[in-house]
């Protein structure tokens, strides 16, 4: 089955991010096709991900890598948002580097 999974945020951290990056490979591991929408910055470093592809604002896009081998028997891709200057998280915590704000904290 192929399957889209659309996070707002990255695949790295806590919460939500955690949970969608779990559940994508659980489904990769039962033999999906499992496509995440998101703004994770390094996909190369989550090892269950086989591909990787970059968006720009105009709908362009570049491919970041793609075939990787995985212990899975279907496959997981990342398709990678553009992000603006100020990148927004629910929790302002140390694993986030650049113009990082809390919600709570852009007023």
């Amino acid at each position: 089955m192929r399957i889209a999974v659309f996070h707002g945020w990255e695949l790295t951290g806590s919460g939500s991010n955690e949970y969608v990056r779990y559940f994508s490979r659980a489904l990769a591991r039962a033999g999906h096709e499992v496509h995440v929408v998101c703004r994770e910055e390094h996909p190369d470093r989550i090892a269950h991900v086989n591909a990787a592809y970059r968006w720009d604002g105009e709908g362009g896009c570049e491919e970041l890598f793609s075939g990787r081998d995985t212990d899975q028997s279907g496959a997981c891709a990342v398709h990678v948002l553009p992000h603006g200057d100020v990148r927004p998280v629910f929790v302002t915590d140390k694993q986030r580097d650049g113009n990082v704000q809390a919600f709570s904290d852009m007023g």
